[in-house]
């Protein structure tokens, strides 16, 4: 299947979300489905909740969204080289680029090799607030200015998915 760019929904930008972040009970589902993926994998729940947060962030879990003007795509809005990686994991492991079980797996992946020093990183936190912090800045890689923007709500996000 091919990658749906057409479908272009814009999320709201995380600065102009009304505090406090209000996490739908679909949200809330997939925020734990998330949750659960990554701790089967081995993360603690801090760590995972951290991915999640910054998940919902980046895509309100949607997976086919794109942002930043046609740039970004999916989950973690990834983008350029690491949008490609993603086409051709999906590709190569005749997977819909579009659905999030494949965008999961293709971020345990990159977590397991190209993003292992963020991965390293996420290991050695011990809160949720610290693992939001290193997805944003290793994972997301966010800009030193989004960081600063970003970082409270995108850590109430992984808590709110940490406590759900």
């Amino acid at each position: 299947p091919k990658l749906n760019l057409e479908k272009i929904e814009k999320p709201v930008p995380v600065w102009q979300q009304e505090a406090p972040v209000t996490i739908s009970s679909d949200s809330s589902k997939m925020g734990k489905k998330i949750i659960d993926y990554f701790v089967n994998k081995g993360l603690s729940k801090e760590q995972a909740a951290g991915l999640a947060g910054n998940f919902h962030a980046e895509s309100g879990f949607n997976p086919t969204i794109v942002g930043d003007n046609g740039a970004a795509f999916g989950l973690a809005q990834w983008r350029d080289k690491r949008l490609d990686q993603l086409k051709s994991f999906a590709k190569n492991n005749k997977l819909d680029p579009n659905n999030i079980n494949t965008q999961l797996n293709f971020a345990w992946h990159e977590l397991n090799t190209s993003e292992n020093a963020a991965l390293k990183k996420l290991l050695k936190t011990k809160t949720v607030e610290e693992a939001s912090e290193v997805v944003l800045s290793d994972f997301e890689r966010a800009s030193k200015k989004n960081r600063i923007r970003d970082k409270a709500i995108r850590e109430k996000k992984s808590l709110d998915f940490y406590k759900s």
